[in-house]
């Protein structure tokens, strides 16, 4: 097609075309004319990066005020923007930063100046340019802003400012890294469809639940809510769904927040927020609890995700005193439910996801789970249920690959299952042929159990070498073949996981030097079953010699494997715990064989 031919379609459906088009073809594209360069421009410059590199000092300063000054044509195209900090070394390892400096102490010839010249250098480009160079990308939607630890307060107020002067701004995500976040006002922002916040920092629940929860109330039409309080949180600043979701408590004298101040809360005062039609929440290590208050903000949620949900009989406060233990679990236990009751509210309130993401595994979930169908995906972490005894893990793998899972066959496209320990819910003939019938499945994780790679459950010291490997039974085998059924399936990745034997230890929290060598020893022989298997084009062309020769094509209840198609396997990765495998050809075993994804060096050789 001529470009005179290419021009006279319309520019939706020449941007369609580009779409396919690496980075490296598109830039030359833009400059055949006028019209190529603003469809590819829209493409290339979509996203902005501002950040500070020590390898690059002069880069930041030099952004910041091309798009202050209004020099390039680059902001026109922006639609997502992410900053990611901007103190020098602050992108760099404690290893990377001490390098640095010893470096600069040397008198070496270094890109870098030092980090006091250059942080001189980057606060002076940052004071003159930073709010301007925001307010022009004026069609931003979204805007990712990941906090540096050492970045100066000012710098965040003055992004913060610039950030609710984007006229367009829809979704935002905020990673915080554990440092100040003082001057985060998030109630200075508004409409937003949807709201991300990841990570901790000091005094969390007084400096970001207040301007949180207004913003949430300022956004009628938010879709989205995910708030991730880190793995690092501290016990006393524990937040509830109803911080968020419940009508603000005013203190009618002072006017501040009476949720986080000591005023008594006999003159308190409630403002009433119609119900938000939220489609996707998110929360981890937050007290959840539906009931009239929160409820009715999730009538049209289609995507859920809930893990290290607290509560008052989980292990939640560890080094308080009496006193301070005692006022917490007062401030949270009005709030807080059990994962078994919060799928039980779903349940009785008919509220049906097509997604789920999830460490709480029980009974009260699975019985949620078979009273419908319809889910798009499944992803269930530590599927060993509330006790972790194997006989209850046991029962629900039963539960959910009989009972659950063939009501979702025929819209399930993601699934995911990470037990903790081998058992029912790993990859085994039970549950083979349920997992074959997902036949729009695109996306498979699971696990297999190191005695069905070669690894001798009873000794699990010894390495199987020549016919001990038992290839026929192998279940990383068994796996594979099945999946080679499921024509819509572009990603296979196949874990290993814990012995049973380490269930019942004393330190089960933590992975013991047995643990550590299982895995390993159960890794190693994945990946040896994956590339042993094959090859992967055999039967494709007796297939095509069937058809030209009127030969009938095999039944599909005949036992012998179907074959995935040559366009199939071209496209599928198979990830393990070493590395990622994708289909190749294989000239000296003759055929198309999973074969390393990396053709050299920094993988993980096992």
């Amino acid at each position: 097609m001529s470009s005179f031919d290419l021009l006279s379609l319309p520019p939706e459906l020449i941007g369609k075309i580009v779409e396919h088009l690496p980075d490296a073809h598109k830039k030359p594209l833009r400059l055949v004319c006028h019209d190529l360069d603003g469809i590819v421009s829209r493409q290339l410059f979509s996203r902005i990066v501002l950040k500070y590199s020590n390898y690059q000092p002069d880069l930041l300063p030099a952004q910041l005020e091309a798009l202050a000054t209004r020099s390039t044509s680059i902001r026109k195209y922006v639609r997502s923007l992410e900053i990611r900090g901007f103190s020098p070394d602050s992108h760099l390892g404690v290893r990377s930063r001490s390098r640095s400096m010893e470096r600069n102490s040397r008198g070496s010839r270094s890109r870098s100046r030092g980090p006091l010249a250059e942080e001189h250098v980057v606060n002076r480009g940052l004071l003159a340019h930073l709010g301007l160079a925001i307010c022009s990308l004026t069609k931003v939607e979204s805007v990712w802003w990941q906090f540096g630890l050492n970045d100066p307060e000012w710098a965040k107020s003055v992004v913060m400012d610039s950030l609710a002067a984007l006229p367009h701004l829809s979704a935002i995500k905020i990673s915080l890294g554990g440092g100040s976040a003082a001057s985060l006002r998030l109630e200075q922002l508004t409409n937003l469809r949807h709201i991300t916040i990841t990570g901790s920092c000091p005094f969390y629940r007084e400096l970001i639940i207040p301007g949180l929860r207004t913003l949430i109330h300022s956004s009628p039409n938010l879709q989205s809510l995910e708030v991730d309080s880190g793995s690092y949180r501290v016990d006393t600043e524990t937040c509830t769904l109803h911080d968020l979701l419940t009508d603000i408590t005013v203190d009618s004298d002072t006017g501040t927040d009476s949720s986080t101040s000591k005023s008594s809360r006999s003159r308190a005062t409630r403002s009433v927020i119609p119900p938000l039609n939220l489609e996707r929440l998110a929360l981890r290590g937050w007290c959840v609890r539906l009931d009239e208050h929160t409820l009715p903000h999730l009538r049209f949620l289609k995507s859920l995700s809930l893990y290290e949900t607290l509560h008052p009989h989980h292990n939640v406060v560890t080094d308080l005193s009496d006193e301070a233990r005692a006022s917490l679990l007062e401030r949270i236990t009005p709030y807080s439910s059990t994962p078994s009751e919060v799928f039980e509210a779903l349940r009785e309130a008919s509220i049906r996801i097509s997604s789920l993401s999830t460490d709480a595994v029980c009974p009260s979930l699975l019985t949620y789970l078979a009273s419908y169908s319809g889910l798009k995906k499944v992803v269930l972490t530590g599927a060993d249920g509330p006790s972790g005894t194997k006989e209850e893990s046991e029962r629900l793998a039963d539960t959910f690959y009989v009972d659950v899972l063939p009501l979702h066959r025929d819209t399930l496209e993601v699934l995911e299952i990470e037990p903790r320990f081998e058992g029912g819910w790993c990859f085994n003939a039970k549950n083979k042929e349920t997992i074959g019938e997902l036949k729009n499945l695109r996306s498979l994780k699971l696990a297999v159990r190191g005695a069905e790679v070669g690894i001798p459950a009873t000794s699990p010291s010894r390495e199987p070498r020549g016919r001990d490997r038992a290839k026929p039974k192998d279940a990383v085998w068994n796996l594979l073949d099945t999946t080679t059924s499921l024509p819509s399936l572009t990603h296979l990745t196949i874990s290993s996981t814990e012995s049973d034997v380490s269930r019942y230890s004393s330190a089960a929290s933590v992975l013991s030097p047995a643990s550590y060598g299982h895995l390993y020893r159960v890794n190693r022989e994945i990946s040896k079953s994956v590339t042993t298997f094959g090859p992967l084009d055999e039967g494709i062309e007796e297939a095509n010699e069937n058809e030209e020769g009127g030969e009938r094509a095999p039944d599909a209840s005949e036992s012998t494997p179907t074959r995935p198609s040559r366009s199939a396997v071209q496209h599928r990765v198979i990830t393990t715990p070493a590395r990622d495998y994708v289909p190749r050809y294989d000239k000296e075993r003759g055929g198309v064989w999973f074969r390393s994804s990396m053709m050299q060096g920094s993988h993980l050789e096992l």
